[in-house]
Formats: C-alpha cells, sequence, structure tokens
C-alpha cells in the first residue's frame, strides 16, 4: 500500500509523488493511486499559492484523502457572491455548474479528511452511487453556491450504502438570494438522496439558505445524531419519502443573523425547524416524487429545537404534499417556541406543533406514539393544531404556554410552567443548560415505563419529561476500563494472558490501551500477554482512551502474585497387574504411581519391559509374547528443569501357554466375473497359528477343473457360475480347513469389439460462422464419452461438390493435448500463392495462400458422444465442412503431443506411456504459428508390425511454371522434399511397452513432428499398400478378421517412391470408413502450368479428384466378413496404391455389434420342501435388459428379474432364463438344477433297529424298542420320499448333524445330502 503527497505551491506532475518530491495536483497522484493507498495533502488554508483549484473526481476504490501532518489543504472553486442582475447572486467560480462538485467520489470505502472546501460554484462533496463504505471526516465546507455535501444513489434504483459524515462543520450555503420578495437558496447544507444506512454524526451545519440537512427521497435507514445545526432560511431537518430515519440527540435553533441571511429573511415568516413532509409535485425528470414510497418509521427523539416559525410539522395539503405518520415515533424532545418580529416590528405568527390531516394518500396516520415532549410556548406563540391524528397516541407530553392542541392532549400530560433555567429562543448565542429543568420542575415525575415502541427505545431517563431533564439527561459519551488476567497466580516464568473488558457508553469508541504490569514493562496492545521472570506481588493497571472525544478511564488495583519455587525431585514408581506367574497371563497393565517435590514436573515416561520392547505411555499395557522372568523398569523425566528418575520392578514371570496348532483356508480372486475365456489369478491367504504350516493346497475352480498350486491362475472357457474352493493341509499336524468362495459369473463372450471395448466412429457437419464454442456429435458413440478426436477440413461446403482453391486442415486432441496443420493455394492465378502453418495450441487451423491465419479452434472438452472446441474467426468465415473421427472405448488409447527433430541421424524418444499399435506422422514443416510459404504437406502412418508409409505433396509458392510434386515413400512417417532432389525421411525406430523412438534418417530438418499414437486393445488392426483396381465393378480386401474401421491415404501415385507430376502431381487426402458412412477429404493442384487450378473436396465414398475437380476413380465401401469391398463406379484406368489401414472393432454394419447374454444363480439348489430358492439375474448385454422370463421346470412362471421362488412338490426341476433388450434376446438353461425332497410321512430314525421283510405293504408299521413285544425291527419298502439319519436316535429330527439320503430315480443310485449341502453317492457291494 503506497503513500503519495501532493503540494500544489512546490510539487511537480513529473515528480515521484514522495514526501521529498510531491506531485502538484491531486489528478497525478489519482492516476497512481490503486486500493489501499493514501493521499497526502498540503497547503494552508491562508495562503492561496497552496490551494487546488481544479475539481476532483476520486474513481480508485478503498482510497484515503488526509491532509499531511502540520497542513490545511484546501481545495478553492473562485466563486464569490456578489449581486447580479435578476436579485440573486451571480455564479461563476468552478465548477460551473449548481450540479456539479469539487469532489466527487465515484468509487467505494474512498475517505476524505481534515480537508477544506470553499468558493465553489457549484456542489463541494458528491458521494455518488458507488460510493459505498466511504467516509467524510473533520473537514470543513464555506461558501457554497449550491449544496455543501450530497449522498446522491441512483434515482429510485441502486442506492449508495454505509456512508459515514463525521465531526464536520458546514456553513455558508447557497447564498443565492437577497432581494426583498425572493425565495430561499437552492442548495442544502447536507443533501442525502436514495442512500442506505447513511450515519451523520457530530456535524455542525450553520448558515444555509434552504434545507439545513434534507434526508431526501428514497433514503432508508438514516441516522443523524449529536449535530448542532442552526441559522437556516428554510427548514433546519426536512424528512422527504425517506423512511426508518432516525433523528436524535441533535440540537437546532436559530440565531438573528440579519447581515448574512439578508431582507428576504426577515421579510419572510420565520422556518421551520422539524418538518416531516412527503412532495407529491415535483418532477425530477424520472416521473416525479411519488415515484419514491411514502416515510414511514419516522424516529424523532432526544432532540433539543428552538425558535422557528413551527417547532414540529407534518405537512399536507390538497396540492403538495401528501404525508402520512405511519409507525412514527416522536419522543423525549424538547420544543421551544419564541415569538419573531421582522425589522419594521411587525410580530409573525409562530406555533409549537403543526400536524396536518392527510388528505391526498396514502392514508391517515396510523400507528404512531408522540410521548415524554415539552411543549414550552412562550406568550405570543400559538400551540398549534393537530388533524388526522385518530391513531396516533399523545401521552406524557407537557403543554406550557397554553392547552394542547385539539386531539393531542393524553394520558399523564403537564400543564404547568416546566421551570426551565433561561428558555431565551432567539439570541445570537445559545447555551443549551439554560433549556434543562430547575430542581421542582413538575417534569420530574413519573413518566413512560420506557418500553420499546415501535423499534425505539428511548435513551433517556425513564422518570422524567423532556430530553433535557435534570437527572439522567441524554446519553452521555463514557469509556470505563475493566479487564481479567489469566492466571493470576503461579510460578516464574508465569505467563499471564489480560483481556480487555471495557465498556463504553453513548457514542464513545475505545481506541488506546496502556497496560502497566507492575513490573516497569507496559503494552499498548488491547489484549496482551505478559511473563513475569521474577517472584513477587504485581499491581497491574489499564489505562482506555477515546481520543476522538478526549475521554479516559483506569482500572488498577488487580494483583498477580509469583510465588518463587523450591528446587524439587522426581521419584518413580509404579504397578502391575494381574500378578504374574500364571500358566497363559501373558498381557500386564502397568500404572505409574511416580511422585514428585518442589517444582518438578514428570512430563516424560520411558518404559523398558526388558523383551526388547519399549513405550512412552504413561500407564501401558505390555503382552510377553515369550516365557521367562521380566524385570521391567520405568524411567520418568521433568525435561524443562532436567530431573530424572529410574525404578526397576519386581520379578514378572511369564508362561506362556503352548499354543493350539490351526489353519484356516482363505483366498482371493483377481476378478468376480467376465466375459469367457475369463482369466482369474486366485491368491491364497490361508492363516496359520500355534505353529501349524500349510504344506499343500487343493483348488476346485468349479468347472471341473483342479490345481494344486498355491495361487494358480485359471481360465474359464464357458460361460455359467462357478463356486471355486479351496481345501488347505498341514500334513504334518494332520489339519486341513476348506473355504468356497464366491461365486464367479462368466458370460458368454460378446461379438468382437462390442461392449465399449473400442469404438471408431465419426461424423461430418459444417463449421459454425460465428466465433464461439461448436459441440460435434456421434449418437451411435453409444453415450461414451470420446477419449481422441481427429478432425479433417477443406474448403468444400457441400458433399461432393468440388470447391475452388486449396485448403486441408489435418487437427487432433488427447490426453490434454491438441495439434493442427494446414496448407492453402490460389485457383486459377499465375505466380499462384501456397502456404502452410502449424501449431501446437489448437485443434483446427484455417490458413490463406499468403499465410495468414484465417481461423483456430481450440479444444474445449470431450462431451457424451462428442466433443466441443471454441472457434475464433480472424479472417471471412465460411460454413466449410468438418469431419471428426472419435476414438474411445475401455481398451482404447491415444495420445498427442509433437517431437522435434534435427540434424541426421537423431533419435527422439517418445512416451505415450502405452504399447501403441499404430502411430501418425503430420507436418508441414517450418515455424510454430507461422504461416510460411509453399504448400507442403506431410501425411504418414507407422504399423508396430513393421510397415510405415507417408504421402508428402510438395508445392512452391509464387512459382510462374509451379513446381507441384507428391511422393509416396515406405520405410518412413514424415518426408520432406523442398521441392528439390535432397530429401529427408523420418521413421519409427523402435516400439515399446510406454511408446516409441524416431530417427532422422536422411537429412537435416531442424523441424517438428506432429504425432498422435493409439492403441486399439486386444483386436486386430493391420497396415498395408493396397492397389486401387482399374476396371469399374467390385474388389475385395482380405483380412483376418472382420474390420470396423478403415482408412486410406489416397493420392494418384502409382508406385512407392514415383514422382507424380502434370495432372496426378498435387492430389493428396484421407477416406475414411466407420459405421456411420464413409468420408473422402482431399485436394488437388496442377503441375507446370503458369495458370494453375486448385481444387477442394469433401465427399461421402471413396474418391480421387484430379486439379480440375474431375473424378478419376470413385467407389463405395463396405465391410464384410474378413475382408471390405469396393464396388468401383468410376474406373482408375491406373492402378492407384494407398496405405490402408483396418482395424478389428466389430462388423462396421448392422448396428455396431450390439448382444444379449442371459445368466443367473439360485440361493440354494437343493433341500426339503416346502424350498425356498431366491433366483438372481446375472445377464448382461450392450443396451439394458428389459424383460425376464423365468421358467421354474414345475409348471410355473416368473417375469421378475430376481424372483423368489417355493417349490412345494419333490422332485428335480431344470431352470430357463429367457432375456430380452426389446431387440435382442438369449435363454439360458439349466438341467436338473434344483433337487426338492419329499419329507416323509413319518421320520423313521435309523438306530438299534433291525431291518425285516413288510408285513404288510400298505399299512406302516409301529416301531417299537428292542424290549418291547415284535420290538427291535425296522420294516422296509413303505413308500417313503427319504429317511433322515442322525448319529443319536434320541436327537430330534432336523437337527444340526442331520444326513438325508434318498434314492435318485434316474440313476437308481442310492445318493446322501450332507449337512454342509453337498451331495454324494452310496455304493453298495
Amino acid at each position: 500500500m503506497a503513500t503519495y503527497y501532493v503540494d500544489a505551491a512546490v510539487g511537480s506532475d513529473s515528480a515521484a509523488g514522495t514526501s521529498v518530491a510531491p506531485f502538484k495536483t491531486p489528478g497525478k497522484a489519482h492516476s497512481k493511486a490503486n486500493s489501499g493507498d493514501t493521499i497526502k495533502l498540503r497547503g494552508d488554508k491562508n495562503n492561496p499559492a497552496t490551494w487546488f483549484t481544479a475539481p476532483l473526481t476520486i474513481s480508485a476504490a478503498n482510497t484515503t484523502w488526509t491532509a499531511d501532518t502540520g497542513h490545511t489543504p484546501t481545495f478553492h472553486g473562485g466563486y464569490t457572491p456578489t449581486p447580479g442582475n435578476s436579485g440573486s447572486y451571480a455564479m461563476h467560480g468552478r465548477p460551473g455548474s449548481p450540479f456539479e462538485a469539487m469532489i466527487n467520489v465515484r468509487a467505494a470505502s474512498v475517505t476524505l479528511s481534515y480537508l477544506r472546501i470553499q468558493n465553489v460554484g457549484g456542489e463541494g462533496v458528491d458521494i455518488g452511487p458507488a460510493g459505498h463504505n466511504s467516509r467524510l471526516l473533520y473537514c470543513e465546507l464555506r461558501t457554497i453556491s449550491s449544496n455543501g455535501i450530497i449522498v446522491n444513489g441512483t434515482p429510485r434504483g441502486a442506492k449508495v450504502e454505509n456512508v459515514e459524515i463525521g465531526w464536520c462543520d458546514v456553513g455558508y450555503i447557497s447564498q443565492l438570494w437577497f432581494s426583498v420578495g425572493n425565495s430561499s437558496g437552492s442548495g442544502c447544507g447536507m443533501m442525502l438522496r436514495d442512500c442506505k444506512d447513511t450515519w451523520i454524526h457530530h456535524c455542525t451545519l450553520h448558515h444555509v439558505c434552504k434545507e439545513g440537512l434534507n434526508i431526501d427521497r428514497g433514503g432508508v435507514g438514516t441516522i443523524i445524531e449529536y449535530c448542532t445545526i442552526h441559522t437556516i432560511n428554510h427548514v433546519a431537518v426536512y424528512i422527504i419519502r425517506s423512511q426508518d430515519c432516525h433523528v436524535r440527540y441533535n440540537t437546532v435553533y436559530h440565531t438573528k443573523e440579519i447581515p448574512y441571511l439578508g431582507e428576504s429573511y426577515n421579510q419572510r415568516t420565520a422556518s421551520p425547524l422539524m418538518v416531516i413532509g412527503d412532495e407529491s409535485n415535483l418532477d425530477d425528470g424520472g416521473g416525479g416524487m411519488t415515484g419514491y414510497p411514502n416515510s414511514a418509521k419516522q424516529r424523532v427523539y432526544g432532540n433539543v429545537f428552538i425558535g422557528g416559525k413551527t417547532a414540529l410539522q407534518v405537512r399536507n395539503n390538497t396540492v403538495q404534499y401528501q404525508t402520512q405518520l405511519l409507525n412514527a415515533y416522536i419522543g423525549y424532545n424538547t420544543f421551544v417556541g419564541e415569538v419573531w418580529t421582522d425589522p419594521k416590528g411587525t410580530s409573525k405568527t409562530q406555533k409549537m406543533i403543526e400536524i396536518d390531516a392527510n388528505v391526498l394518500g396514502p392514508g391517515p396516520h396510523t400507528d404512531s406514539l408522540i410521548e415524554n415532549n415539552v411543549f414550552y410556548a412562550p406568550a405570543g406563540v400559538s400551540m398549534g393544531s393537530v388533524a388526522g391524528a385518530g391513531d396516533v397516541t399523545f401521552r406524557n407530553n407537557a403543554w406550557y404556554g397554553g392547552s394542547a392542541p385539539s386531539g393531542a392532549s393524553g394520558a399523564g400530560d403537564v400543564t404547568a410552567n416546566p421551570q426551565l433555567v433561561a428558555p431565551t429562543a432567539g439570541s445570537s448565542t445559545f447555551n443549551i443548560d439554560n433549556y434543562r429543568p430547575q430542581a421542582g420542575s413538575p417534569l420530574l415525575m413519573a413518566a413512560s415505563n420506557g418500553s420499546t415502541t415501535n423499534g425505539v427505545t428511548p435513551p433517556m431517563n425513564k422518570t422524567t419529561i423532556g430530553a433535557l431533564e435534570v437527572s439522567g439527561g441524554p446519553v452521555v459519551d463514557s469509556v470505563t476500563a475493566g479487564f481479567t488476567r489469566t492466571p493470576s497466580a503461579g510460578a516464574p516464568p508465569l505467563s499471564v494472558a489480560f483481556t480487555d473488558t471495557s465498556t463504553v457508553g453513548g457514542a464513545a469508541v475505545i481506541n488506546t490501551w496502556l497496560w502497566d504490569f507492575g513490573d516497569g514493562n507496559t503494552s499498548a496492545l488491547q489484549n496482551p500477554t505478559h511473563v513475569y521472570a521474577t517472584a513477587g506481588t504485581y499491581t497491574v493497571s489499564l489505562t482506555v482512551g477515546d481520543t476522538v472525544r478526549s475521554l479516559s478511564s483506569v482500572k488498577s488495583g488487580v494483583l498477580v502474585t509469583v510465588t518463587a519455587v523450591v528446587a524439587g525431585s522426581a521419584t518413580a514408581r509404579f504397578t502391575r497387574t494381574p500378578n504374574a506367574g500364571q500358566v497363559g497371563v501373558t498381557s500386564f497393565s502397568f500404572t505409574d504411581t511416580s511422585t514428585v517435590t518442589g517444582d518438578a514436573v514428570i512430563n516424560t515416561w520411558l518404559w523398558d519391559f526388558r523383551d526388547g520392547s519399549t513405550s512412552a505411555l504413561q500407564n501401558p499395557t505390555h503382552i510377553y509374547t515369550a516365557s521367562g522372568v521380566y524385570r521391567p523398569r520405568l524411567t520418568v523425566t521433568d525435561s524443562v528443569r532436567g530431573y530424572s528418575s529410574t525404578w526397576t520392578g519386581p520379578d514378572t514371570t511369564v508362561s506362556v501357554a503352548p499354543p493350539t496348532p490351526t489353519i484356516e483356508a482363505d483366498f482371493s480372486g483377481s476378478t468376480g466375473g467376465g466375459h469367457a475365456p475369463l482369466s482369474v489369478v486366485f491368491t491364497d491367504a490361508s492363516l496359520e497359528a500355534g505353529g501349524a504350516n500349510i504344506d499343500g493346497w487343493l483348488w476346485d475352480f468349479g468347472d471341473g477343473t483342479t490345481s494344486t498350486a498355491q495361487n494358480p491362475t485359471h481360465i474359464y472357457t464357458a460361460s455359467g457360475v462357478y463356486r471355486p474352493r479351496l481345501t488347505v493341509t498341514d500334513s504334518v499336524r494332520s489339519l486341513s480347513s476348506e473355504i468356497i468362495g464366491s461365486a464367479i459369473v462368466v458370460t458368454a463372450p460378446p461379438p468382437p469389439g462390442s461392449g465399449g471395448d473400442v469404438m471408431l466412429r465419426q461424423a461430418r457437419t459444417a463449421l459454425n460462422t460465428s466465433s464461439g464454442n461448436q459441440t460435434i456429435t456421434q449418437v451411435s458413440f453409444g453415450g461414451v464419452t470420446p477419449s481422441s478426436v481427429r478432425f479433417i477440413v477443406t474448403a468444400a461446403t457441400a458433399d461432393g461438390t468440388a470447391a475452388d482453391g486449396e485448403l486441408f486442415c489435418y487437427g487432433a486432441a488427447a490426453g490434454g493435448a491438441q495439434w493442427a496443420a494446414s496448407m492453402a493455394a490460389e485457383h486459377g492465378v499465375a505466380d499462384t500463392n501456397a502456404a502452410r502453418m502449424w501449431t501446437d495450441s489448437a485443434c483446427l487451423l484455417l490458413v490463406d495462400a499468403d499465410g495468414n491465419e484465417v481461423m483456430r479452434g481450440t479444444f474445449v472438452e470431450f462431451t457424451t458422444n462428442g466433443v466441443t472446441v471454441n472457434l475464433e474467426w480472424i479472417g471471412a468465415a465460411a460454413a466449410y465442412l468438418v469431419t471428426a473421427i472419435f476414438g474411445g472405448g475401455t481398451k482404447y488409447e491415444a495420445w498427442v503431443g509433437s517431437v522435434p527433430l534435427g540434424d541426421v541421424g537423431d533419435v527422439a524418444n517418445v512416451a505415450c506411456d502405452f504399447a501403441a499399435d499404430v502411430v501418425r506422422g503430420v507436418a508441414t514443416w517450418g515455424g510454430r504459428d507461422v504461416g510460411e510459404s509453399g504448400g507442403t504437406l506431410s501425411l504418414g502412418m507407422a504399423h508396430r508390425d513393421g510397415p510405415q508409409y507417408v504421402l508428402e505433396r510438395s508445392y512452391a509458392d509464387g512459382l510462374t511454371d509451379a513446381q507441384n510434386r507428391m511422393r509416396l515413400f515406405e520405410g518412413s512417417v514424415f518426408h520432406c522434399r523442398y521441392n528439390t532432389p535432397a530429401r529427408g525421411e523420418v521413421s519409427v525406430l523402435s516400439w515399446s511397452g510406454s511408446g516409441f523412438s524416431v530417427k532422422v534418417a536422411t537429412g537435416a530438418f531442424n523441424s517438428t513432428g506432429l504425432l498422435m499414437a493409439e492403441r486399439f486393445g486386444d483386436v486386430g488392426s493391420r497396415l498395408a499398400l493396397v492397389s486401387s483396381a482399374i476396371a469399374t465393378g467390385n474388389a475385395d480386401y482380405s483380412l483376418d478378421w472382420n474390420p470396423q474401421y478403415v482408412e486410406h491415404l489416397i493420392s494418384q501415385t502409382v508406385a512407392s517412391g514415383s514422382v507424380n507430376d502434370n495432372q496426378k502431381a498435387g492430389t493428396i487426402g484421407i477416406h475414411s470408413v466407420t459405421v456411420d458412412g464413409e468420408f473422402s477429404n482431399e485436394v488437388s493442384g496442377e503441375n507446370g502450368s503458369a495458370t494453375t487450378n486448385e481444387q477442394s473436396l469433401s465427399d461421402d465414398r471413396l474418391i480421387v479428384i484430379g486439379h480440375t475437380g474431375a473424378t478419376v476413380g470413385a467407389g463405395a465401401t463396405t465391410a464384410g466378413t474378413a475382408k471390405y469391398s469396393i464396388n468401383y463406379t468410376t474406373a482408375p484406368g491406373t492402378a492407384m496404391v494407398w496405405p490402408s489401414l483396418a482395424v478389428e472393432v466389430g462388423k462396421a454394419t448392422g448396428g455396431g455389434g450390439d448382444y444379449v447374454t442371459a445368466e443367473f444363480e439360485a440361493s440354494i439348489t437343493g433341500g426339503a420342501v416346502p424350498l425356498t430358492v431366491q433366483f438372481v439375474d446375472l445377464s448382461a448385454g450392450t443396451n439394458a435388459i428389459a424383460g425376464w422370463l423365468w421358467d421354474f421346470g414345475d409348471g410355473t412362471f416368473s417375469v421378475e428379474r430376481n424372483p423368489l421362488k417355493v417349490y412345494m412338490v419333490g422332485g428335480e426341476f431344470g431352470v430357463s432364463l429367457t432375456v430380452t433388450d426389446g431387440t435382442l434376446s438369449d435363454t439360458e438353461s439349466k438341467t436338473a438344477y434344483i433337487l426338492a425332497l419329499q419329507r416323509a410321512a413319518r421320520e423313521i430314525i435309523v438306530g438299534p433297529y433291525l431291518m425285516r421283510v413288510i408285513a404288510d405293504g400298505s399299512v406302516p408299521a409301529t416301531h417299537r424298542g428292542p424290549d418291547e413285544a415284535d420290538g427291535g425291527y425296522m420294516e422296509g419298502g413303505l413308500g417313503l420320499g427319504a429317511l433322515r439319519l442322525n448319529a443319536d436316535p434320541e436327537v430330534p429330527a432336523g437337527s444340526s448333524g442331520e444326513v438325508v439320503v434318498y434314492m435318485d430315480a434316474a440313476s437308481g443310485n442310492f445318493k446322501v445330502i450332507r449337512p454342509d449341502e453337498t451331495t454324494g453317492t452310496i455304493t453298495i457291494s
């Protein structure tokens, strides 16, 4: 925050503005000022050579403009009141308009202080709409033509807020009129308009020919307090259409200073003092006064009003005023009238109070209170009149010199002489003490109950009437010192925090603190901390002050006791629980019982448990892991004073019980499901304890295969739900443990490339012709956000229509990086111009043939199905077609960047963080973002399997016989020929799992190549050189898989390494095929002609054009099984060769490989009826599953997704689930999936019984005990569903350990269901 100095007498605006080299003008300082700066102004109000004479407008927020020490800086406008021709004083000087100000505040938080503004032909200070939180302090304004100070917001709009004006002296304002019969002046002492929360305090306003203080239209929350206002020619305090205004604790009076006021003042009736008058017929250019709300919540209290035509007036009439007292409060004021006579001795009629009825609106006076006021009317002064005050309460008022006006009397009124000291109104000197009640005044009586009324709590003594009672009086500014300290006593060094608790009264503000700590040290902080170093008793005192109001208070006698301490000691001791020596007890709790003496304070503990373990806790718990006898030791320390003690405790005998060897099987799998073939890595996590050692593992993967490896990898080749099982053994200790893992759901493999693994899509649209964001999308991307995009733009604006001139742009973006390259050439002119440019700060770039940038598009973000770029048109905009090729998917990866290319043999390593399948190289050569002559363009591709090809187009600039060359090269990804036989080649040298390297094979580049690397996941891709057909018809291009994406670098080259001249010289472009269709983008230029043909084309088929735009070869491309085909509709005549990239992702037609796979599992697959089974759908598909049909095998069905089924009869049941996504469907069937066992009519407990032949097969036998008659037998052959066997005949059926034996109807074998729900076959021999 800087401080600048300004001195009109000795300063210079070319100086530095320092204290020794000040500026000359405030305007210069303002041009340098920033937020937080202070401008110190110099000058002498008695020396004109030091005055500032130019108006100042302050637009620098949070700046302070104040007087330098010992100076009285003065702003002088050159205005001197002199008589004019029309009975008025002439206006001249600066500013020259009554509504221009000498100082204009047009920014927030501006402070003006200790300034003098004088002799101004307009307004003194104008705080405008932006001047929020500004302050005007200790300023003096004299001889102002218009308003002395105006706070002025936006009419009926934004209000200027929180302005403070304090301790200012404003006088001799608007002295324009002097002759008899003329009206009052045009300016106020202060004008407050369209403002909020303005605070005016401790100001003096005097000798004003219009209103002293005008609280004008649109004001909210204005506070006027502790001000003196006197000798005003119109109205002393005027409230007009303002709300929630507080006028309080002010002194308002008149003096008869005829030499200043002139004849007009004394020929007219004296002016009112306090007026509430909502004017209604004035037009301020914005709809008139009625455009503002009426006044409300007017609060006038605690004031003294002496003299004037009317002490208190509420104006209403049928022409100009429509005033309503609404929620108003007028209380605790003293109004004293006086008799006025003009110089001719004519007496003027005076009134104490005048309240008019509201006849224009908005309504009658409402919910208002007038109480505890003194109305003192000397002989000759009327008490006044009150009308329309039906909802105004009058009470506890003193009426002296006449009866209360009709409608104004109320309970508690006083009519006796108030016995004021000396109420002499109208004198040239004023003493407020003359208006206080004398002792014994009837005003000193019970009055208001002091309750809050209409939002105002009267700040006076609640047992007296009037603003100036003897006891109590108005609120007095005061400060009272007080504080607390913590702690109050202690040992040295003792740090004590002192907290100021001082209080204030009235408007006082404590701004100084002086602490005396009693030991010779002091502090000026409000809340200091002090350290007492030596013992003693210290008396502390605090002196607080308000330097603005010259107030102070002292609080003393508070003691701080610092006690000397005696050197001490520490003695270490501890206890231990439980007692030692018990077998198996290894955990012990240690409790510190150490003691200290004197000043010692233990703050660290160190336990040595004598088994190699330690602890720094005060009361630790320790577990011994081995048997033995230990003597734990404790060392305690007072690290501040250096005391220390060590104690070794009694023997601790530990007898560790031998652990029980146990093992517990556990494992994890790398995945819980996926498409077949699914590879799962199983990791053994089994636990050993008590010396056990797992030495055997048996994995059952649930699909009929096993493994004995500890951490096997298993591949599930078929769809299904599998529950892997691990059995671990400790063969030495004959221990084993088994665990069944969570289900692994394997679904059928999807069609190649489906499921979003890798997606390549493309879209074509027109570029926006205005600057701004453009989003390009392709809905076939299936709601996925792409991770890469390539852009191709030509001069074409419609598919299939060649455009004159060449324009070709190739750009890319991925991974937060982007680049673009562009070339252009003129059409049909001699000395053809051609140019090129590249950038790595945009993904779209268009240039013209002169090398000027026309447009650039900057990557913004990838969106669902597309990308957003920001277009910036610099040249002429056109709706050029743009082709966007998107890449994405869970296994697709892309990288975009650039590589510096130097001299021959240089190698550059490129890190893309994945094993790239394809690298694309694009270059125009030259400098970044610089248009260079010549139409050079290099397009290349390299594949991890080895092939790499590049097309290089070279077009010289400005040659009458244009040298346009096109070549196709094998073995490199960049090429540069520059129209000369010499050439430069760059190849991909090597491939790695995280990137690749490129090498300058021949030539010297010293330039930059643009690169894009892509990985296509696990699908196949191939780069090869293919030849076009010669005749029309279909041509097949075989592959080992079904392609989704095909790309050709197209030209008219007929062999690798050939140079194409004449009509074949200039064709270069890209042909791309996806499920969305096929697009060609190319340019072609003529060679060897003084006036060349140049063409650009975008088409929705494979097409190759010549320099005239004529078709050389064309056809439609389709993707098929293990091939793609081109049906040539235009015969090339000669086979052209093109680098061809094909990528396996799925079929290029037929919806992009959507699929649906049904799968499910059951919570249980066997048990006794009623058998409750929860079925869970595990189906998956490209699109959301929309329908389910379950067949439970017992004749029942369900269409719920996860049904709950109860089997009520026994049997084996197959279950099938059919799912659909609305288009595709799939069914999964599982035979003999659920085994429901029918319970026997009565359970047979197999115990100590012998089997015998059935006596009667139709009647179940009664089974008796062996000791009973005909007992000890169990009949076989009964029609029972199953036997429930238990180890103990006395244990009820269904209890733990129960085994179910049944006969399998299909095989005829006896089978068993074990307690763990596993099954087995009983072999009978």
